[in-house]
This record gives structure tokens, sequence and C-alpha cells, in this order.
């Protein structure tokens, strides 16, 4: 006789895998129930007690139900926020839910490579080991902005900064391994082919929603090789896209693609799973080098969308992201 349980996954993942040819479905909340379906009971994540993770963008959205979900499980979570006030009120309404849980509150732009730099001073200082860092502070802007140091502010937030921080604590990483580096991307990647040449500051006619899908395909170009670099060392680098979530960043952001979606949005919840799995869970211990939705590896480009990367296309992000940074990393 068939076992319930795994008849259940089955058709579960059968009914995702009919989903994925339905790009709204897929991407919210049908997808994620669908898919969910088939997990296990805890996800290898009973507990977290003695974990420490690093949340960039924690105050609200994605990072605050990353952060939520990690303190609820007994990790302690650095809370990285650009905004203090905004901060500390994420900080203490955590605190007061989760009246055991560790947290440590960090103020940080991450488009502002200087303080970038201070953060990873402040984290290193600390001598609890870093089991995860998860890259997923971001901007989606209306208009061109450049950074102090002369960069799009949207390539600078999503990834020179991130480059920049998970270069300053590699060496920890290393050390403290088996450690982890998570990238929050988007399912707007899917829409860009990268063009490098374009990033720095921006396309001559700049379009908020292109730059942020371009920084997005970026962001798993630089985790594929990132992990071929830290993998062999004990660092596992992965990605993941949350589908479409209902978070205050696409109300404010992306208002009529919200009014059009809201109906089958996921909760924040939802959107945040798969990244608080990867960061944390012991089911996830060989998922370096891919692209996640809802746990289960995806492919990085969609078939016939010809967004396919040359590797010298990558070959020039990496030394972009090298130049504008500072940080050179071993080969």
């Amino acid at each position: 006789m068939a076992n319930p349980r795994a008849l259940n996954g089955a058709l579960s993942r059968a009914l995702a895998g009919t989903l994925d040819w339905m790009v709204a479905p897929a991407f919210g909340a049908p997808g994620f129930a669908a898919r969910a379906q088939s997990w296990s009971e805890d996800g290898g994540m009973a507990s977290l007690t003695g974990r420490r993770i690093v949340v960039t963008g924690a105050n609200a959205g994605l990072g605050r139900a990353i952060a939520e979900a990690l303190a609820q499980r007994g990790a302690r979570v650095d809370l990285v926020c650009r905004n203090p006030a905004r901060g500390e009120r994420a900080e203490r309404e955590l605190a007061q839910d989760h009246p055991a849980a560790e947290l440590a509150l960090h103020r940080c732009d991450l488009g502002d490579l200087e303080a970038v730099r201070e953060l990873a001073a402040a984290l290193l200082a600390d001598p609890a080991p870093i089991d995860a860092v998860v890259h997923n502070a971001g901007a989606l802007l209306a208009e061109r902005q450049l950074t102090r140091e002369g960069l799009e502010t949207t390539f600078a937030v999503h990834v020179a900064g991130p480059f920049l921080l998970t270069a300053l604590v590699r060496e920890r990483l290393v050390r403290d391994a088996p450690s982890r580096v998570v990238w929050v991307t988007s399912g707007g990647m899917y829409t860009q082919r990268l063009r490098t040449n374009e990033l720095r500051q921006g396309a001559e006619t700049f379009d908020g929603v292109v730059a942020y899908a371009q920084c997005k395909r970026a962001q798993v170009e630089l985790m594929q090789r990132m992990h071929t670099r830290l993998g062999p060392r004990g660092v596992q680098v992965s990605a993941m896209h949350p589908g479409w979530a209902d978070t205050g960043g696409v109300r404010e952001a992306l208002p009529g693609f919200h009014r059009v979606t809201r109906s089958f949005l996921r909760n924040a919840a939802q959107g945040a799973d798969t990244a608080v799995w990867l960061a944390a869970s012991t089911e996830a211990a060989a998922a370096g080098g891919l692209l996640f939705l809802d746990r289960l590896p995806r492919r990085t480009h969609l078939p016939l969308a010809r967004t396919h990367t040359p590797a010298a296309e990558v070959d020039a992000l990496w030394a972009l992201c090298e130049r504008v940074t500072g940080e050179r990393w071993p080969t």
C-alpha cells in the first residue's frame, strides 16, 4: 500500500510543477501552498539555539519576517537596518513578541560603502561565530540617484554593498564553517540579461524597475561565482527568490502591480520562508551555488528568454565589484 505522506508529497510536487508554467499562481500564495505540502514537519530547523545569523534590511517586509522566524527558533539575530528609528522599533517589537530572543541592532545603509566597512568591523568585533549572512536589503527607485561614492543607488544597495560585506567577513565565515551566505533576489531577474556596463551609474535612460531587475540578475551571477570560491572552504553561497509577496515595499514602489495581484500575493512570512530555510536548515546543507523558490532549486534563466550570461560578462561584473569596493578576492 502506498505511503500516504509520500503520495501526498508526489502529488504536491506535480501540482507545483504545473503551476510553474502559470507564473502568477506559481509566484503567489497558491504556489507556496502547493509546494509546502511536501515539506517535512520542522524543515530541519527545530532549534537554532546557539546560531548567529546576520540579516540586512531587517526592520520591515521580508527582512523582518526572516528575522522573526529565526529568532522564534532560538537563533541570535543581528538586525541590520538603514533607518535607526525603524530598526529600534523592529528590535523592540521582536523582543516583546519573543522575550527569549537574542537580538543585536546595527545601523547601516548598504548603499554607503564606508558604512558597510563600519558594519563589518562591528560584526567582527563580536567574538560569537557567524553562521550565516542573509543579504536582503533592497531599494526600488523611481529616479536615478547616486551615492557619495558615485554609484547608482540600486546597484550600490543590491550588489556593491553586499559584495563588500561578504568580502570583509569572508575569513570569519571560513573560520566558523560550515557557514552560509544567502542572497534574496527577485523573480524580476528572469526579465533581464546582465549588462554590466549599465550597472555602475545606471542606463542612459533610467528605469527603476529595469535597474532593480538588472541588479537582481547580477546577484545571482555573483552568488554562483562566490560559491565556486567559498564552497570548497566550507561556506555555502546560495540565492532564493520569494515569489510575489505583499510587503510595504511592493505596495509603495509598484502600486499598479499590487492592485492587480493582491488577491493571490503571499504574505511576508511565506515570501521569507526559503531564505530562512537556506540560512539555517539541515536540509539545505548542499544548496550552494543554486537558486531556490519554495525550497526547490530553480533554473536561473527561463527557456527561450535569451538572458544567459557569457562567462566574460560575469568576469566583468566581478571585476567591477572589486574595483568599486577596493576588495580583491583570492582566486
